[in-house]
């Protein structure tokens, strides 16, 4: 068995080796197909590191915490690099590698028509190197820089195409959101670091219970300490992960290459604050009030941005909405500590997810560019027979039918939230149960739209998608399986698979969930289904969808509803405004106090005084004698008077 340490670095120096080959080519003058092969083989080694990873820890189940270097010390604080390897953080290499490497063999067909995509390769593989930096981190520091730098990449990936000015403000938007984000999330680790005295997690998890009985004064009110971090840190987790109100940012990176919305979008960046939740469990659950807030944040997304799918006719933008709404269901499942099951879904959904928008790009590459729904070719499924399995077993296993791997996950989600008893439950419910319709809804809309439509065209298949379908069958495979294979292991079984990394307190037990599913027969838990209400919400959805397409019902766009949906629920809109009127203030600032305050009366006024003064006082040394004389009797003159006076 090769060492731990050396397996570890060895995961991180593959996708940064990866990165600096694909970025130095022309230097180095290497071919494109050169580089296509090795960021692929890398990425493979990757893979492969990653999986042995994952056998150990699974056999071993310990937290091995190791140790690389000092990199600043600064009086008692002692500011230390290292990995934490444990059953979570491997989980997530896994995931975050498979999926990295299927979107690098997707890339050599899709980026095919761009001479210069060795920058694209470099980019996605410097992306995959901090995500796997951020998810090995052992500490808030190390953590933080690693986040900075998947925001870093996400930003130059999403701009990829700069020339394009609405990429170029995609990026730019993206960018300045999760900074808003991260500002606060600094801030909670500033407040970790002054009450926990380190920034190690084992350290700080181990001084929750002490700390948890401190408050802190803010605005005149007392809060206890581990609920004003915790709030810190789901709010950045919020902007990673694209939670109301940060959702605005992640519908607009569609317009960066669709590969970059199958690895970012749905399998590594947004579900970073995810993990960050499952990572922090020890911190949350003393926290009873900000567990209410996520549960309240997660489902409020999941069915609202879901609506938002219904009326957007984007291709990437429909599966974009759909990322948000199943990052609620993520983060909801977090909200009653069902961060087991959290993960689990971010592990099915990264699956299923990733094959709906690498698919999507086969579709826009085949209709040369075109992502209008209402404008695809008809019979398209006659066309793109294999494309057109693999989106349907993706939307099947979005829409939860079993036995596809959604199913599993997101019932078990369901079935934690009824069990919750947190006040924030029965609000969740109702929101989860019509999101179920919902995605039902915009899910059969898109199949219709897109393979079914009744648009009598003549267009023909105009790129070679051959390439990329194996990363497409690959893909559905895991759809279709990993919640089969998964759900005992992660969900029901007797023993938590992440019990030394994840803490649970709260209501959340998964004794109640063994007891509802007897799990001799894994069918047992497909036919419950049929005999639940998850399948009448879900057949409301598909008849809607139905309607929608096939009766050619016009959405009343005068209602407020609809005018409300188009709109974003105006968060785009209001803030624009914000920016605009923050713009404007800081114009009339400049313009008023630097301009005309500081610049013409106190800089330039003085400089300006101090000419005209000099100027006066140079016509007094005109070289005349009688002059001077005459001001020199004049001023003893003057002289005299003030002492007399005086």
């Amino acid at each position: 068995m090769l060492d731990i340490k050396f397996l570890t670095l060895l995961l991180i120096a593959l996708p940064i080796l990866s990165s600096i080959i694909a970025g130095f080519s022309p230097i180095f003058k290497l071919k494109r197909s050169y580089v296509h092969i090795i960021s692929i083989l890398l990425m493979l080694f990757c893979f492969f590191v990653a999986t042995d990873l994952m056998f150990i820890a699974t056999n071993i189940n310990t937290k091995n915490n190791i140790f690389l270097f000092n990199w600043m010390t600064s009086g008692s604080f002692s500011f230390d690099i290292g990995f934490l390897i444990d059953r979570l953080s491997v989980s997530m290499l896994l995931v975050v590698s498979f999926i990295s490497l299927m979107v690098h063999i997707y890339s050599v067909a899709y980026m095919k028509s761009d001479s210069k995509d060795y920058r694209f390769f470099a980019y996605i593989s410097g992306f995959t190197a901090a995500m796997i930096l951020l998810i090995l981190a052992n500490n808030f520091l190390l953590l933080f820089f690693a986040w900075e730098f998947v925001g870093l990449f996400s930003y130059l990936l999403i701009g990829y195409w700069f020339s394009k000015e609405y990429a170029v403000y995609a990026s730019l938007k993206a960018f300045i959101v999760n900074r808003i984000a991260d500002t606060f999330f600094i801030i909670a680790i500033a407040f970790i670091l002054y009450y926990f005295h380190s920034l190690q997690y084992d350290i700080v998890f181990n001084k929750v219970f002490s700390v948890s009985h401190q408050n802190v004064n803010l605005f005149d009110h007392s809060f206890s300490v581990v609920s004003v971090i915790c709030l810190l840190l789901f709010i950045g987790a919020m902007g990673k992960s694209a939670q109301m109100p940060f959702h605005i940012w992640l519908p607009d990176s569609m317009a960066g290459p669709t590969p970059i919305s199958a690895l970012i979008h749905a399998a590594t960046m947004v579900t970073a604050g995810v993990y960050l939740l499952a990572r922090c469990s020890y911190l949350f659950e003393y926290s009873d009030s900000i567990l209410n807030f996520i549960l309240i944040i997660g489902a409020t997304t999941a069915l609202f941005c879901g609506l938002l799918a219904i009326v957007t006719d984007d291709i990437k933008k429909v599966i974009a909405y759909s990322t948000l709404s199943q990052l609620g269901y993520m983060v909801a499942a977090s909200g009653v500590s069902a961060y087991n099951i959290a993960i689990f879904h971010l592990f099915t959904h990264a699956c299923f997810k990733a094959l709906l928008f690498l698919a999507a790009g086969a579709i826009i590459v085949a209709q040369n560019g075109e992502k209008n729904i209402n404008k695809m070719s008809s019979s398209l499924y006659k066309k793109m027979p294999i494309t057109y399995i693999c989106f349907v077993i993706g939307l099947l296993a979005l829409i939860a039918i079993p036995p596809f791997s959604g199913f599993y996950s997101k019932d078990s989600i369901l079935l934690a939230i009824r069990e919750s008893r947190l006040h924030a439950a029965f609000y969740a419910d109702i929101c989860l149960f019509l999101g179920v319709a919902v995605t039902a809804c915009y899910s059969i809309r898109l199949l219709l739209k897109v393979f079914h439509n009744n648009i009598k065209t003549d267009y023909q298949i105009q790129g070679d998608i051959k390439l990329m379908l194996l990363p497409l069958i690959l893909l559905a495979l895991a759809a279709i399986f990993s919640g089969i294979l998964l759900v005992k292991p992660l969900v029901y079984a007797k023993s938590n698979f992440f019990a030394k990394s994840i803490l649970i307190l709260s209501s959340y037990h998964n004794s109640l969930i063994s007891m509802r599913h007897n799990f001799n027969s894994i069918l047992y838990m497909s036919l419950e289904y049929f005999t639940s209400y998850t399948v009448i919400f879900t057949i409301i959805g598909i008849v809607v969808a139905y309607i929608l397409v096939y009766k050619k019902y016009n959405y009343c766009t005068n209602s407020f509803l609809v005018k409300t949906l188009y709109k974003q629920y105006g968060f785009d809109y209001l803030t624009k405004n914000i920016s605009k009127n923050i713009l404007k203030l800081s114009n009339f600032l400049f313009r008023s106090i630097d301009i005309k305050i500081l610049d013409k009366f106190m800089i330039d006024g003085g400089a300006n005084i101090i000419t005209k003064f000099s100027k006066i006082i140079s016509r007094i040394h005109s070289g005349f004698l009688d002059r001077y004389i005459l001001f020199i009797v004049l001023g003893v003159i003057m002289l005299a008077i003030i002492l007399y006076i005086k």
